[in-house]
């Protein structure tokens, strides 16, 4: 069951009745679905399984529940990559995600700096294939991630050849690293734009290939192949339950 209705395993008397159960955290900051503590304590405590996306879950996780830290389990998430021109656009792109108002202090104080050879667009209910299309074009990835158990979009926009700039949300701790990634504190918009402006007047075309490495990492750690491996593992750690 997902993070959200946790609880209900309690509710439900899943270990009394001896169903076997396991819950998947996606989003580690989602777990606070009711007001009784105990009540989401004991689910998980009575769980089989904890499974999480990202190193900064599984830490969470295991501080917060230490009795069980040894049936808490990280799989790996894969990022698809589609390959396309390396014709970029002077385009910035950004995801709005929780933040909308970071966005638009962000946008107030560019207003009168940002190059006119530059634009900032917003990319929102788009098809997968439209999506990583944008990412082919745009050069920078502007990310308003916010309490992310992982944090998918900075590293999709990484990986299709953007500087990422902003927010780990948390989740991104374990992927945001230079010169790719770009940190910004919460909040600090100044610096944010301070950052974006001094990216777009020095920035390099050769940074693509300047950069390839860590892309070339980040796509083989994120691959499919790591995120079978990680799927197997956790199915013989289910059959070891009925062994």
């Amino acid at each position: 069951m997902p993070e959200i209705f946790a609880h209900f395993a309690t509710d439900l008397n899943l270990k009394k009745k001896k169903i076997n159960y396991a819950i998947f955290v996606q989003g580690s900051y989602h777990m606070n679905t009711t007001d009784n503590f105990s009540k989401i304590k004991k689910s998980y405590e009575d769980a089989n399984l904890v499974i999480t996306t990202s190193d900064y879950s599984l830490k969470f996780l295991k501080g917060l529940y230490p009795k069980i830290k040894k049936n808490i389990l990280k799989i790996n998430l894969s990022i698809k990559k589609i390959n396309g021109s390396k014709n970029k656009l002077n385009l910035i792109t950004c995801m709005l995600r929780k933040l909308p108002s970071h966005y638009f202090l962000l946008l107030f104080y560019l207003k009168d700096k940002l190059p006119n050879k530059w634009k900032i667009e917003i990319i929102d209910n788009m098809t997968n294939k439209e999506l990583y299309s944008k990412y082919l074009q745009s050069k920078i990835f502007l990310s308003f991630s916010h309490f992310e158990g992982f944090g998918l979009p900075p590293l999709e926009a990484a990986l299709h050849g953007n500087k990422v700039i902003g927010y780990d949300g948390g989740g991104g701790k374990e992927y945001w690293k230079k010169p790719i990634f770009n940190k910004v504190e919460y909040g600090d918009i100044q610096y944010f734009g301070d950052l974006i402006l001094r990216e777009v007047n020095n920035y390099k075309h050769s940074w693509l290939k300047e950069t390839s490495k860590q892309r070339n990492f980040l796509k083989k750690k994120y691959s499919f192949d790591n995120e079978k491996k990680a799927l197997l593992q956790l199915s013989k750690k289910i059959r070891s339950f009925y062994n």
